[in-house]
């Protein structure tokens, strides 16, 4: 009995191997989880996105601006790049000499840019500048402005400023604030938030500077604002852009002086709907204008301050919500602009990008 028992079980186990061999063949079972073998068989991460490298990429399209049709470009640069942990700490200033453009970056640092001639927007650094194009003096750069003895002068605001000439720093101005240059003379005024404003000339080894109309002591001040925040000029006419003395009055006008701190204009987006903060004045389309970077509004106006038009800087630049600190015009109905922008969750925080704008 127990025989022929032991010959069926032999043979059902010839006939069971002879099918497993005729099986197709099937994958090892996969381990039970356990941290070693997750991480085996997870799909690799994506690289890091290096800080120089650009994650956003803006396409502007034009825009109007008044009658002004605007036509925004996003300027290609060669042998720098500009990242920040924070879109309003990318880029501070900026301001065009003649063929070069220069930038400040959130560090306090100096760029000098070479502007190609074209249709296109392209910017190579100017190793010749500085040391390999970076000039970085002792005290953080905080604004620029062109000069007439000095091609560039670079504030930093409580410190003085730095008058430079040929790719360095010639000397040191001690008048405090920000400076911005008068377009055509050896003057400007520098002002410093409460305090007086001053008027700064700029020779070829050493500056001047007296107080303005605008002055402040003990508390007092003379003039309509208790805040100046923005300098710029209207062929002789003087504009100024801050907080009115005013304690009820919310958000910033920009008022028109002459030579002697006389008023002549005063342009106010209306009450309780005035600008909330300008941070820069440009002559441009025969007129004036204002830029609002916490707004994010590009606003234009007539000389006798009547608002002609404006455009949201979200839909010129093609950025959910750009920092725009900065203005400059150079020549020929164009204007260059400096944007931070944060990458959102991307690595590298914000970065910072140069847009030339035509039609102006």
């Amino acid at each position: 009995m127990r025989l022929h028992s032991n010959k069926a079980l032999a043979l059902a186990l010839a006939l069971l191997a002879v099918a497993c061999d005729n099986k197709p063949s099937e994958p090892a079972p996969r381990p039970r989880s356990s941290r070693s073998t997750v991480a085996a068989v997870s799909a690799p991460r994506a690289p890091a996105l290096k800080p120089a490298e650009h994650f956003l990429h803006p396409r502007p399209r034009p825009a109007q601006l008044g009658p002004a049709k605007l036509s925004p470009q996003v300027c290609q640069v060669e042998g720098v790049s500009f990242t920040h942990k924070v879109d309003t700490a990318v880029l501070a200033a900026i301001e065009v000499v003649g063929d070069k453009l220069y930038v400040a970056d959130g560090k306090g640092a100096v760029h000098a840019l070479v502007i190609k001639a074209g249709e296109e927007c392209k910017l190579t650094l100017d190793r010749s500048f500085g040391k390999g194009g970076k000039l970085e003096p002792e005290q953080p750069v905080l604004a620029l402005s062109r000069g007439a003895a000095n091609p560039l002068i670079a504030s930093t605001g409580v410190h003085g400023s730095y008058a430079i000439r040929d790719g360095h720093s010639a000397y040191t101005c001690a008048a405090p604030g920000l400076v911005r240059m008068h377009p055509s003379e050896p003057w400007g005024l520098a002002t410093l938030q409460g305090a007086t404003v001053q008027k700064v000339r700029f020779g070829d080894g050493a500056c001047t500077f007296e107080p303005w109309a605008m002055k402040a002591s003990g508390g007092k001040r003379t003039g309509p604002f208790s805040v100046v925040g923005a300098i710029g000029f209207l062929e002789d006419m003087v504009l100024l852009g801050g907080r009115l003395s005013d304690k009820e009055e919310k958000g910033q006008v920009v008022v028109g002086f002459d030579d002697r701190g006389t008023e002549k204009l005063r342009i106010d987006a209306g009450r309780g709907n005035r600008f909330e903060w300008v941070h820069d004045l440009e002559s441009c389309a025969g007129g004036i204008c204002v830029l609002d970077g916490n707004a994010r509004m590009l606003s234009l106006w007539s000389r006798d301050g009547e608002r002609i038009g404006q455009v949201r800087l979200n839909d010129l630049l093609d950025l959910r919500l750009p920092w725009v600190p900065s203005m400059a015009t150079a020549g020929q109905g164009q204007m260059y602009m400096i944007a931070g922008q944060s990458r959102g969750r991307a690595p590298g925080g914000a970065e910072g990008f140069i847009y030339r704008v035509s039609g102006l």
